[in-house]
């Protein structure tokens, strides 16, 4: 009654689709899907065959590659007992130089500085000293010093960067991080301090970026010259 009030001119035409009663092959579905829904059916009776996809079937072995990575494996020649007995040296380095922390830490700056320290952790930063091992620059030296271009040249040595650095080392100071690149760089409460040294350097940022960003990193737009007024017409 509310959809004829509604639509008084409506016409509407009811067509009754019969479910799976008197067809055959929706008889045995149901009647299969009753003897899978039985809780009184043998559990350990063999299920019906069930056809698989070629994405479960990966899913599958991407799950059996997993659960065989974690489960530890029994030595049975020399190299695993080695690789076994190597664990604990790893896990003091690892805890040296990737001490706790770390990740969180980097993860609350934003990430082009958090870019720029794991590219100079990992030793595979823009500086030149890396850019001429790879054949990118044909001098590893800086273009102020004339030394070579290394991590501890950047952070701590170069005269380019003197007035930003005293931030830096006033933070370490203050932190008691010792003014040494490793300390700098292992650890987790100078990346701050870190991040803003790189930031003010413009050292790790293209001059495209810049240009089109010239005050996100505190960088000053250049003053635009004043617009000449419109020329008069002359009157006689």
């Amino acid at each position: 009654s509310r959809v004829r009030n509604t639509h008084p001119f409506a016409h509407l035409n009811l067509i009754w689709c019969p479910a799976h009663l008197g067809i055959e092959g929706n008889e045995e579905a149901d009647t299969a899907a009753k003897e899978a829904a039985d809780p009184d059916a043998d559990p350990e009776a063999d299920p019906p065959p069930i056809l698989t996809s070629l994405a479960s079937i990966r899913q599958r072995i991407k799950a059996k590659l997993k659960a065989a990575s974690l489960t530890p494996t029994p030595p049975t020649d020399s190299k695993r007992v080695a690789a076994t007995n190597a664990l604990p040296t790893l896990r003091r380095l690892r805890d040296h130089y990737d001490p706790p922390g770390t990740r969180r830490a980097l993860a609350a700056l934003p990430r082009p500085e958090a870019s720029a320290i794991a590219q100079l952790r990992a030793g595979h930063s823009p500086l030149l000293t890396f850019l001429y091992r790879i054949g990118t620059v044909g001098s590893p030296n800086c273009e102020l010093c004339g030394s070579p271009e290394t991590t501890e040249h950047f952070l701590l040595l170069c005269r380019r960067y003197r007035g930003i650095r005293k931030a830096l080392i006033k933070e370490l100071e203050r932190l008691k991080i010792p003014r040494r690149t490793q300390n700098i760089l292992t650890n987790p409460l100078a990346y701050q301090p870190l991040a803003t040294y790189i930031r003010l350097s413009y050292r790790f940022y293209r001059a495209r970026h810049l240009r089109q960003n010239p005050t996100q990193h505190g960088q000053p737009r250049r003053q635009q010259a004043p617009k000449k007024p419109p020329r008069q017409p002359k009157t006689s």
